[in-house]
């Protein structure tokens, strides 16, 4: 009976530190997919000479690159790319995903002014989705991902030369 008392109290103790590492790993998984995504759009925009742009839809939890294409009237816009691996894929719902204008501040205000929230200064979403274009070059944007824990990364997207730059943000 002891020993099974023993071991219940170091399941107990151990289970709440799992549980962080378990949402950490899920924060920097989507990461790597969303990475993994930014440098296929890169990718594919240098080699077939096309804009290319990475899509997120919230609202369905998913991600997928489109190319620019020419339709039935003659107008050109952008279409989901299909059968091609890793240009699809889901957004964790447990992860918060933002779209932001490269260059806004993400660090939480710390003018000594006391305030009701310590919410990170930001602008608006960016509306349109970050383009790749075939001269190497990207759209200056910063995707930011939060877990439930407060835990949050960002992806900054350099425009000259379309790298990805993963950044460990505070917590909130």
């Amino acid at each position: 009976m002891v020993v099974i008392l023993l071991l219940g109290i170091l399941t107990a103790s151990i289970i709440p530190s799992m549980q962080g590492t378990l949402e950490a790993e899920r924060l920097h998984a989507q990461c790597r997919r969303l990475v993994g995504a930014i440098e296929l759009a890169y990718s594919r925009a240098v080699t077939l000479s096309q804009p290319h742009r990475l899509r997120l839809d919230t609202n369905e939890h998913r991600f997928f690159l489109e190319t620019r294409r020419r339709g039935p009237d003659g107008r050109a816009g952008f279409a989901a790319i299909p059968y091609t691996p890793g240009a699809v894929g889901d957004l964790d719902p447990r992860i918060a995903v933002r779209l932001l204008p490269s260059g806004t501040s993400l660090e939480p205000e710390r003018d000594g002014a006391s305030s009701a929230s310590d919410e990170p200064r930001s602008s608006p979403p960016v509306d349109q989705p970050p383009t790749f274009y075939p001269d190497g070059t990207a759209d200056a944007v910063t995707l930011v991902l939060q877990d439930r824990q407060g835990f949050r990364q960002a992806l900054e997207v350099n425009p000259v030369t379309a790298r990805v730059r993963v950044r460990a943000l505070p917590r909130q």
